[in-house]
């Protein structure tokens, strides 16, 4: 029974954990799930994110985000993404990040601008299964369809995206910033501004084309306004944290409370059930 109790607590601790948050939800529309210790959790404006979190939108919603570097992030409707891995390493008066994020189906709008009095952005890589996008300062569009084709459209900046999955000693050489391997450079193709391309099993060297007329539409209509927002979100940052912290507080005592509910209500259950089979070895 303690073992039991004691084991509750523990994923207490871990679904409202005591790490450090990496991001914060800003902003939600419909409905999304973040998968965490293999349990859903129903998110929440404010709610925390934490490395290795992995977020599910469903039909007609989305999710946006602001990490802790200052940049943001949209999750479009029918999305499933993983946030694997967000380093921070102090370094020169600064936190130097390297962040991985990988998307199995749908769409997100980045936009990779940090907070640069305090943090530098040494590297950010987003997997999916056709392809990796290695950006610094950019806006973008990344969206893996059911084929598991990706289109990559750039709105500011560019971004290099990487034929196949690269392994982590590939990735790693990435972070390095060695691009002139003769091997990564063969499977590199850069995405300018105002530019798109899809990555695809069946194609080898992507095609870069001007941005279609529907994406053009979408920058005007989502993009634009998601960017107009994301400024505001970093501009009250502080606010969202402690709007964030008071979120993570209010949970903890909340799980907390049912546990010891829970607790009381089995231990009630468990005694009654003990004299009635002492009163029938009586009888």
């Amino acid at each position: 029974m303690k073992n039991i109790y004691f084991i509750l607590l523990f994923l207490v601790s871990f679904l409202y954990s005591d790490q450090n948050p990496i991001a914060v939800i800003t902003r939600l529309k419909g409905k999304a799930v973040i998968i965490r210790l293999d349990k859903k959790l129903e998110v929440e404006k404010y709610m925390p994110v934490y490395v290795e979190d992995k977020l599910k939108t469903f039909s007609s919603s989305f999710v946006e985000l602001l990490f802790e570097n200052g940049i943001s992030l949209r999750v479009e409707e029918n999305c499933n993404l993983d946030f694997k891995k967000i380093d921070f390493k102090f370094s020169e008066g600064k936190k130097k990040t390297k962040m991985m994020l990988e998307i199995f189906q749908g769409a997100s709008i980045v936009d990779v601008e940090v907070f640069k009095e305090k943090y530098q952005l040494d590297s950010l890589h987003i997997i999916t299964p056709t392809m990796v996008a290695s950006v610094r300062g950019t806006v973008f569009y990344i969206n893996v369809k059911d084929d598991y084709s990706t289109n990559v459209a750039v709105f500011e900046g560019e971004v290099e995206g990487y034929i196949d999955k690269l392994d982590v000693e590939e990735l790693l050489k990435l972070d390095e910033e060695e691009y002139e391997m003769e091997e990564l450079k063969r499977k590199r193709i850069v995405i300018p501004e105002r530019k798109q391309t899809t990555f695809s099993y069946d194609v080898t060297t992507p095609a870069v084309i001007d941005l279609t007329f529907n994406m053009l539409e979408y920058k005007r209509t989502v993009v634009d306004d998601f960017l107009k927002c994301t400024k505001e979100y970093r501009e009250n940052f502080e606010k969202f944290k402690k709007q964030r912290d008071e979120w993570i507080r209010k949970h903890k005592e909340k799980f907390k409370k049912e546990i010891f509910e829970k607790k009381k209500k089995f231990m009630d259950e468990f005694e009654i059930e003990e004299k009635e089979f002492k009163n029938r070895r009586k009888k």
